[in-house]
């Protein structure tokens, strides 16, 4: 739990992603927007390989959908 006077960064780098992680994701990224809500600071770094499309674009996807302040990094 984060105090209002603190932040969170959070760096991410998958190379393949399967449901499992997506739900743990989902979840993650749910928890984070609701501390976003209540005003905390909340970044998220993106990885992917420039080679992994499809992870890019999955980042920008979540990017999206939660609202969430992300860096998506080709690495």
């Amino acid at each position: 739990q984060m105090d209002e006077k603190q932040g969170c960064q959070l760096e991410l780098f998958f190379k393949t992603l399967n449901t499992s992680t997506v739900k743990v994701l989902f979840d993650l990224f749910k928890y984070l927007r609701n501390e976003k809500l209540k005003g905390n600071d909340v970044r998220v770094t993106w990885r992917a390989e420039v080679s992994n499309p499809d992870m890019l674009e999955t980042g920008m996807d979540f990017s999206e959908l939660f609202d969430l302040n992300f860096l998506v990094i080709c690495a």
